[in-house]
């Protein structure tokens, strides 16, 4: 109610201050008629119950009866005006005062008519509170005396129950982590085997492009071998043994996969700088796709990282060929990487299709392809791949993207070794 009065006189005296201002500059009438809606909103609130039922209880219905009938009476003068000179601005100013001083001393006296029945209520509850302290002090001693002795004669079972209890408990516990562990095992196990097997599917539909690339050089050298000169035919050897590398890399991590199946090989972590990996990832990348553009933004020094370089930069080049897949030739692609909290982090951004809201939450998963992507040739397996990667390494990848507007690919890897080792 305090509050209620409260807004009531502070929108009377926001009308007065606007009316004045309205006389000084000569503008505001639409202000003005909005402070003049909004009070009577106010005192119309006071006039509803159960508002009107206090009020009449406190004595202030009279009160608020009056100030209703200052408000009528101003209104048509308010409403009328329409500029400072056809207004009386004294009798008006000295009405707005009258009806805020008013509504100040309804607040006041209904603050101070809750005051006193808050006090009577509070001796009302100190009287009863003494009375039932003194009979229940009297149960209590009563009551002391045979709980006195039911707790002694329980004291020695309850030692022994606890005992017990704890001796169970900790074998209970000591169980759990056990099958905890072994469990983790397991599914870590059976991770790496699902991400290596992936991995074989992916890098063998890449093995054409190196090859594309070597075939397409020799038979431009093996046509016109004397229109090239030196430099040219420089150039060109080094994209057929770029491609050659690439080719070999792929070759060695199928083997290295093959031998992972087969508990030959662990999973092989070492000191990498990110950035290195970045380069070498955006390098390749540009021999594909020479036409489209990578803008970069690396961070300064090395982002060093505990990871499997290979399997790394399998991610980055998922992510990339996504990007450039998946957006139109004439924009750019943004890759940036820095360092935070004990991580280091890559995000790479396009400006394409996007993915539909309802693909976002199986974007990961295996085989999937959101429906705008149908038109785009894919096997649905480099981000559910990728994704594994990155958690087997101990970090998170996660992604924002909206339709029609692009996507942005983020993924995290600890500074140091974390997670599974294979």
């Amino acid at each position: 109610m305090l509050w209620m009065i409260g807004q009531a006189e502070k929108e009377t005296r926001r009308l007065h201050e606007t009316l004045l201002v309205m006389a000084l500059r000569g503008t505001g009438k639409d202000e003005l008629m909005l402070r003049l809606d909004i009070l009577h909103s106010r005192m119309a609130l006071l006039s509803e119950q159960p508002q009107k039922a206090y009020l009449a209880r406190i004595g202030a219905a009279e009160d608020l009866t009056r100030d209703a009938r200052i408000l009528a009476g101003l209104s048509p003068i308010l409403e009328n005006t329409a500029g400072p000179q056809d207004l009386e601005l004294p009798v008006v100013a000295a009405s707005l005062t009258q009806l805020a001083d008013n509504l100040g001393r309804i607040a006041n006296h209904s603050m101070i008519v809750d005051r006193n029945e808050k006090a009577d209520h509070r001796d009302r509850l100190r009287k009863a509170m003494y009375v039932v302290k003194t009979a229940f002090a009297g149960l209590l001693l009563a009551g002391a005396s045979l709980s006195w002795m039911l707790v002694s004669s329980m004291r020695a079972a309850l030692r022994s129950s606890q005992e017990l209890r704890h001796h169970k408990s900790r074998l209970e516990q000591t169980v759990a982590e056990r099958t905890m562990e072994l469990r983790k095992a397991l599914e870590t196990e059976r991770r790496a085997k699902e991400v290596y097997r992936s991995f074989i599917t992916t890098v063998s539909h890449q093995f054409r492009t190196p090859l594309a690339i070597i075939d397409m050089v020799a038979q431009r050298l093996g046509r016109r071998p004397a229109d090239f000169p030196p430099a040219d035919i420089a150039a060109k050897a080094r994209r057929i043994r770029n491609a050659t590398q690439r080719l070999t890399q792929l070759v060695g991590s199928v083997t290295s996969a093959v031998r992972l199946d087969s508990r030959d090989l662990p999973l092989t972590r070492a000191r990498h700088d990110l950035n290195d990996i970045l380069r070498t990832a955006i390098a390749y990348q540009m021999e594909l796709t020479p036409e489209r553009i990578i803008r970069t933004d690396l961070a300064d020094g090395q982002l060093a990282c505990c990871c499997d370089a290979s399997l790394i930069e399998q991610v980055i080049l998922n992510l990339l060929s996504n990007a450039i897949k998946y957006s139109p030739d004439e924009t750019a692609i943004d890759m940036r990487s820095w360092h935070e909290h004990e991580q280091v982090f890559c995000s790479v951004r396009d400006r394409g299709i996007g993915i539909p809201e309802t693909a976002q939450p199986q974007i990961f998963t295996r085989f999937y392809r959101g429906g705008n992507a149908a038109s785009f040739i894919g096997s649905g397996l480099g981000l559910s791949l990728s994704q594994t990667i990155i958690e087997l390494h101990g970090g998170t990848l996660s992604f924002i993207s909206e339709e029609g507007k692009g996507s942005a690919f983020t993924f995290s890897l600890p500074t140091e070794q974390t997670g599974s080792t294979g």
